[in-house]
């Protein structure tokens, strides 16, 4: 029975030493992934900010020229 005993703590070690790189693995993938996922928030949002300043300056633009537009209008009447 003692012989026994020891090739199966052995061998329960193995599966327990086993099943925690597993996890550790799983952690280090959801590490890259997160921080994958925050670069590839950063990089749209570095992208959206000037993409997002020159619709506003061309927001800008047309509402210029349409006020110019009506105060000609007014001065042709």
């Amino acid at each position: 029975m003692k012989k026994l005993l020891l090739p199966a703590l052995v061998l329960l070690c193995f599966i327990c030493g086993g099943c925690s790189k597993a996890k550790d693995e799983e952690q280090k993938k959801g590490i890259i992934e997160k921080f994958t996922e925050k670069t590839g928030q950063d990089a749209a949002e570095a992208i959206k900010k000037p993409i997002n300043k020159a619709q506003d300056i061309d927001r800008m633009a047309q509402e210029r020229l349409k006020n110019l537009d009506q105060q000609d209008a007014e001065k042709g009447e």
